[in-house]
């Protein structure tokens, strides 16, 4: 097991690619016309955000990211193109559709706190000619891969047929899944299910207040698809359900700056390690170490493989 190993791994990510914007600025007086702060703004940025994010943080940890996505023929999908180009990624998977909005989240930032999130979207369901698209492009790739995540938001670009039948093809490689709410029990027999624990309760209509019905859930999910399952549950850690057994990982975060895309850097590191050999249980553990670093830094962040070997180092023999 090395994380050296992550070099070079060439992983599919099929999912909802947004746009990530950010309006930061200060805050000096409420405004008059109804009782909430009036935000002047000093300074604005994109990145690429959803399965984008993925992909670069599958980049950052040495890994050859291929983006697969649906964006629009507006304003914001010539921006994700241009970020993409900015970042290095191919952007022979991402399918443009007439009439579809590119999904945006606007973050507007005040003093570093999150005041309000504005979001842009169409979340209907990709159109038939648009899924063919996909598919050809992802079937172009069956022997030149090492992986694949789905990462889903619920805004379309997900469909049950795309979903059956690239898990079909690829039975034989690594693939993982960060899930939503539409989708929850599409995929079945896959390498790891990233929940979080929002969706799971969101999904069984129940609340998972206590370890007893966390894992209660968890054990139940697992059997249900077939699929080792991995909750994720902010400063509470992560619960890995395996072959009838668990691990209660605790949070590794030193200090928790913001939240925005720790979900991302897990999918992301546990799906390179586990292409790289790494047992499940310690694919956890390291995509746990990765989530602690990546908390602590501002926005929707990366974490780079040598940060990564760094904490890990500093780690090992104490676990």
């Amino acid at each position: 097991m090395n994380l050296e190993d992550f070099r070079g791994k060439r992983i599919l990510i099929i999912g909802d690619v947004m746009v990530d914007e950010y309006k930061k600025g200060i805050v000096e007086r409420i405004s008059p016309e109804a009782p909430v702060p009036v935000v002047s703004i000093e300074e604005t940025f994109h990145r690429i955000g959803g399965a984008g994010n993925v992909a670069n943080n599958i980049k950052a940890l040495g890994g050859i990211p291929i983006l697969v996505g649906v964006i629009g023929y507006d304003y914001y999908g010539d921006l994700i193109l241009e970020l993409m180009e900015e970042e290095g990624l191919d952007k022979t998977g991402i399918i443009r559709e007439k009439g579809r909005k590119t999904t945006v989240k606007t973050r507007i930032v005040a003093h570093n706190q999150q005041v309000v999130r504005v979001d842009i979207e169409d979340a209907y369901e990709i159109k038939k000619d648009t899924e063919n698209k996909i598919l050809d492009h992802v079937f172009s790739f069956k022997d030149r891969i090492d992986g694949i995540v789905f990462e889903d938001y619920d805004k379309g670009c997900l469909t049950s047929n795309l979903i059956s039948k690239t898990i079909s093809k690829f039975k034989d490689k690594t693939i993982t899944v960060d899930p939503k709410f539409r989708n929850f029990f599409s995929f079945q027999g896959i390498s790891l299910f990233k929940p979080n624990l929002r969706e799971m309760e969101k999904v069984l209509g129940k609340e998972l207040n206590n370890e007893k019905s966390i894992l209660d859930a968890g054990f139940s999910l697992q059997k249900n698809i077939n699929s080792p399952v991995l909750v994720t549950m902010g400063s509470k850690g992560m619960a890995l359900f395996y072959s009838g057994k668990h691990k209660l990982f605790p949070s590794m975060a030193r200090e928790v700056y913001d939240v925005s895309g720790a979900g991302d850097t897990v999918i992301a590191t546990a799906t390179l390690a586990l292409t790289a050999g790494f047992p499940i249980e310690e694919a956890v553990y390291v995509s746990n170490i990765a989530a602690g670093i990546e908390v602590g830094k501002f926005g929707v962040a990366t974490v780079t493989l040598e940060e990564l070997k760094k904490e890990y180092d500093n780690k090992k023999g104490r676990h």
